[in-house]
């Protein structure tokens, strides 16, 4: 789509299922000791590309309670490598 200021702007989505392996800590479960022992639904890991101009702009959903650092910085550095946004236009959530 162009814009008024004869930009073009782009957009792109995707998803994909991830599922960690068992036996991981169960995080934020209420009354649970141990690991995970069985999967009840698949994990899901989204993604929003925005651009415009030179500007690219990154939105991921993350199915967890958190990513810790360094992880998470980890993670955004994966992500501007191999999307070309800057960092500062990275979000996980």
């Amino acid at each position: 789509m162009m814009t008024g200021k004869g930009e073009v702007f782009k957009a792109g989505a995707a998803a994909h299922k991830v599922d960690p392996p068992l036996g991981l800590p169960m995080s934020g479960v209420v009354r649970r000791e141990g690991p995970a022992t069985e999967r009840l639904g698949s994990l899901e890991v989204s993604a929003l590309a925005l651009e415009i101009g030179s500007t690219r702009v990154i939105l991921c959903g993350v199915d967890t309670i958190a990513i810790q650092s360094p992880e998470v910085d980890d993670l955004r550095q994966a992500v501007a490598r191999e999307t070309g946004a800057d960092l500062a236009g990275i979000l996980l959530n």
